[in-house]
């Protein structure tokens, strides 16, 4: 499987996950903490192109990917860590956010595909 490609994962937060559990992409994204869910992204062009070799979407950028990112600021599933560069924290565990909410999450994420190429499907 290509480098970035990851089996089962249809959303963004579902793949930055995966990546932090996988060594492999600690040049790219890591734990700062994993107690309190914070992560740091190392690399945000590097890890652009990586979702973006995963979406099949050779234009990925980081601005388009940080655009993904923030929808998911009003959902409470991820938020940027006042002050710091590049540092997120997850608000809620993968099954926390799983439990009921992943035809919203697809519903949100398609309405804005034409503008930032997110659609979250493989």
């Amino acid at each position: 499987m290509p480098i970035g490609r990851i089996a089962d994962c249809r959303l963004l937060w579902d793949y930055v996950y995966q990546l932090l559990s996988d060594s492999r992409y600690d040049n790219y994204i890591r734990w700062e903490d994993t107690e309190t869910k914070v992560f740091r992204i190392m690399d945000p062009n590097g890890l652009a192109r990586l979702w973006g070799n995963h979406k099949n979407r050779t234009n990925m950028t980081y601005e388009k990917m940080s655009r993904a990112l923030r929808h998911y600021y009003k959902l409470n599933i991820i938020r940027k860590e006042p002050g710091q560069r590049l540092l997120f924290r997850f608000m809620k565990t993968p099954d926390e956010i799983m439990s009921g909410q992943t035809d919203r999450l697809e519903h949100i994420e398609s309405d804005t595909d034409d503008q930032i190429y997110i659609k979250e499907e493989c």
